[in-house]
């Protein structure tokens, strides 16, 4: 198995090859300067802050002696790192503070020469103190009179890192590599590690190295499991805390379908209740018992894959079935978090219940909710927007009944998952999806709400190549990951030293108003009405089909305008489409104000690549057509949605002539033509655009609309 660190210096060429590197700072820039790093004693997080500044400094030395370290002349900065115990210079600068577990203190020692002090309280907020100054360095920041203290507003700070990207299609394990080694840039504390094939790790696409037989037996597989025990060591050399996401686990005499169908409410299943809490225990304590660099779990009820157990399924969309459902359900969860609760006591390890779950019922999340509440001692880790693709324009927490959001539930653990991180849904950083808003917001609320977890997701949904970290979406963890620290800089400070640091001084005065507007692109190109238009980066057939979910029809928001797509009164069982509509009284819009969304988005949208042909003198070469790529790739699918929308409104037209057309069957025809004209001449001059096809998308979606046309249309 290859090092982590032995593999950063292929990973140093990769990112400078791809322009994601930070821009030189002053001393980095004269190609002459000199740092001595001076630590209290050997880490392996001293020679990661040495091995980085190499980036910044012609020549790196290192001494294990920082008392000394002040009288040493020779050099363009010295700095001083480590906990301060036994540091007098250290201890100095941490005088009057307060050594929270993570925090960090930046000081100026000493002029002549420079000498800095970034300490951290421990090993773990001397690295969170090293890479806050290596950023000062990028960004040619004056050092001579920092005087700062930090500390974290939250004390579990993780970050989901797959070893995949393309929402699990492309295994990357030095993407997850590198990214492990800029996550200390956003204090973040901890790993959420996710076995299977979908999320994936470097060590591999299968799930941990572990099987249960019908015995209930649990067996550990070699070697992978010695592959395993060095991957886990390597993240604990960087100080992370290690959680494990798992799915809920099955007794394995039960077979998945009768399992399966006992959840829908059918049939009865003898022995299967009696038998899942202890087989739940014996399942957490091997884990723990094998792999005791593991510092907690989080418990899901379907995401992260199937590995040892069926999901389950609390609230299911047949109706006849949803009371049997539901018991059956609340039942084993209460067994299964039961059982999680008794390992915590004995083990002293973290578990989180994660409450995420695509299909359930409004009935199914009160029900969650309840059972949740007769477990505090777990963790209940709540989605900031869901269903997830509303991130850009639904309320924070809006799927929950006031009573049930975690501001209203004192003396229970809670937690937060900033789930679309990673830009899911709208493009993963190949449309212009910076957009830190939402995260932000959620994080605030969090720091609030006194959260014991924040979470954030990164690389799953990049499309990329570069990664969440590297590309336009980095402003996503790095705005919400800010709001988790105090002090916590304005967010103009923010941006423009993310513009400065990931694509130049330089070249800042051109972008940060042309990304900054990524939040309007985002709203008037790809929503209308509260709904999204596009999803994962492309325009999906299925939701803009005549026969769509109705709480995600996208035809059925050209009908007549202030039609409810979802027809719901307060009490009423919702579905998980029924969401999308619900949360903001989505109803259909007029035409016109589709177009004058459109039209403000494509002017944006040019307006900003104006600014990036302005900043190219200035930009590398890689970064310059990555951005010019993400803004043209906007104003093809803006194109193609604006064609879409008049398809649409023309279809619904001869069903319902509402705006009085003269000839609604011949504006059909014309706004089918215009769509496969343009589907056409993107396919003459791209070639398969965006994935899957854009134009294979298109040409679905008019066939739908034809026989909507034909079988709605009067005759002539």
């Amino acid at each position: 198995m290859v090092s982590l660190v032995a593999r950063s210096y292929e990973l140093m060429s990769l990112a400078l090859a791809l322009g994601a590197l930070a821009t030189p700072g002053a001393f980095g820039a004269k190609g002459r300067a000199r740092c001595l790093v001076a630590a209290a004693a050997p880490d392996p997080i001293v020679n990661l802050v040495v091995e980085r500044l190499q980036t910044q400094f012609a020549r790196v030395e290192l001494s294990y002696d920082p008392k000394q370290a002040e009288s040493r002349a020779g050099y363009d900065l010295i700095l001083l790192t480590g906990p301060p115990d036994g540091c007098p210079p250290l201890e100095a600068a941490w005088a009057g503070r307060s050594r929270a577990a993570d925090a960090y203190v930046l000081k100026t020692l000493a002029h002549r020469p420079l000498t800095v002090a970034a300490s951290g309280s421990d090993w773990r907020g001397s690295l969170f103190a090293a890479y806050r100054l290596m950023d000062l360095l990028a960004l040619n920041e004056p050092l001579d009179t920092l005087d700062s203290y930090y500390r974290p507003l939250a004390p579990r700070r993780y970050a989901l890192v797959p070893g995949t990207s393309h929402v699990g299609r492309f295994y990357r394990p030095m993407l997850f590599d590198r990214t492990v080694h800029e996550l200390p840039r956003y204090g973040v504390n901890g790993l959420l590690i996710v076995p299977g094939d979908q999320a994936a790790t470097p060590v591999g696409r299968d799930g941990l190295p572990m099987t249960t037989g019908d015995d209930g037996a649990n067996t550990i597989l070699h070697p992978q499991y010695e592959e395993w025990t060095q991957f886990l060591a390597q993240l604990k050399r960087l100080r992370y805390d290690i959680f494990l996401l798992l799915p809920t686990v099955t007794p394995p005499r039960f077979e998945r379908g009768q399992v399966q169908a006992y959840y829908a409410g059918q049939g009865v299943l003898p022995g299967f209740e009696e038998a899942l809490g202890p087989f739940a225990e014996r399942f957490f304590e091997t884990l723990i018992a094998q792999f005791p660099q593991i510092d907690g779990f989080i418990l899901s009820s379907v995401e992260g894959g199937m590995y040892a157990g069926v999901p389950l399924f609390i609230g299911p969309e047949d109706a006849s079935a949803a009371t049997a459902a539901s018991e059956r359900s609340a039942r084993a969860l209460d067994l299964y978090l039961a059982a999680a609760e008794r390992v915590q006591a004995r083990t002293g390890k973290c578990f989180g219940f994660w409450t995420h779950r695509s299909g359930i019922t409004s009935d199914g999340i009160r029900t969650m909710r309840e059972v949740m509440a007769r477990h505090p001692g777990i963790v209940n880790i709540e989605d900031d927007y869901w269903p997830n693709a509303g991130w850009v324009m639904q309320p924070l927490l809006g799927y929950l009944p006031a009573e049930l959001r975690p501001a209203g539930a004192p003396g229970r653990r809670f937690g937060m998952f900033l789930i679309t991180a990673d830009g899911e849904y709208y493009g993963g950083g190949s449309l212009p999806t910076a957009y830190p808003d939402p995260a932000a917001r959620a994080a605030r609320y969090a720091v609030e709400n006194q959260a014991e977890m924040v979470l954030f997701r990164v690389d799953l949904h990049d499309l990329t190549n570069h990664g969440t970290l590297f590309n336009i979406d980095e402003i996503i963890p790095l705005m919400a990951a800010a709001q988790l620290w105090m002090p916590t800089d304005p967010d103009d400070k923010i941006w423009t030293d993310w513009v400065r640091r990931r694509f130049g001084s330089a070249a800042a005065p051109h972008l940060v108003m042309a990304l900054r507007s990524c939040g309007d692109l985002l709203h008037n190109g790809f929503v209308f009405q509260g709904l999204q238009l596009i999803e994962r980066g492309t325009i999906g057939v299925g939701a803009w089909q005549t026969g769509a979910p109705t709480g995600q029809r996208r035809f059925a928001l050209f009908a007549k305008p202030g039609t409810p797509l979802v027809d719901k009164k307060p009490g009423d069982l919702l579905v998980h489409n029924d969401y999308y509509a619900t949360e903001l009284n989505v109803r259909a819009g007029s035409i016109n104000e589709y177009r004058r969304r459109l039209a403000a988005a494509h002017a944006t949208a040019r307006r900003d690549l104006a600014a990036i042909d302005a900043a190219k003198p200035y930009l590398a070469s890689g970064d310059y057509v990555y951005l010019h790529g993400i803004y043209d790739n906007y104003l093809c699918v803006t194109e193609a949605l604006a064609l879409l929308g008049e398809a649409a409104w023309a279809a619904n037209l001869n069903a319902d002539n509402f705006d009085r057309q003269p000839d609604p069957r011949a504006l059909f025809e014309k706004a089918a033509t215009d769509l496969l004209a343009f589907s056409q001449r993107l396919t003459d001059e791209r070639g398969p655009f965006l994935d899957p096809p854009l134009q294979a998308a298109l040409s679905g979606i008019v066939e739908d609309y034809r026989h909507y046309v034909e079988a709605h249309a009067p005759t002539r």
